[in-house]
């Protein structure tokens, strides 16, 4: 729902368009969730997913929303990755196993294995908004 969310609050133009899907690929699902809003600035990839950060003003966001989600695709063994261009939108893909594949025992802790990807991508986003 934060992914959603954020994608909304991208977007401050009445032609706005979000796009949610899912994908079966054998051992995970994919599920994207893909905007044509104002895309994330270069300087914010490094401390994208990290708590307390927002670009909103103060008051307004509290920067938990992407660093929840990131840790609950974490706990479900899963990866997020991210496209984006300056003006024309993002792309979260996240990626989760259909059966766990990390055993944990009591008391133990699950460790971070492998950082987020954030880059700037070509947009998928013609000036209309359609997809190409």
């Amino acid at each position: 729902m934060n992914l959603i969310m954020n994608a909304v609050q991208a977007m401050d133009k009445s032609d706005g368009i979000i796009r949610i899907g899912t994908e079966d690929v054998g051992d995970s699902v994919i599920i994207e969730i893909e905007d044509n809003g104002m895309g994330i600035p270069e300087e914010n990839f490094p401390k994208l997913f990290s708590p307390f950060f927002t670009t909103k003003p103060v008051g307004e966001g509290t920067g938990l929303g992407l660093a929840i989600s990131y840790g609950i695709i974490q706990k479900h063994a899963g990866k997020i990755d991210v496209q984006t261009e300056l003006g024309k939108g993002s792309v979260f893909t996240i990626r989760i196993p259909m059966k766990n594949q990390i055993q944990v025992t009591e008391g133990s802790k699950l460790a971070v294995t492998e950082a987020p990807s954030v880059r700037p991508s070509e947009s998928k986003w013609p000036k209309n908004g359609a997809r190409s």
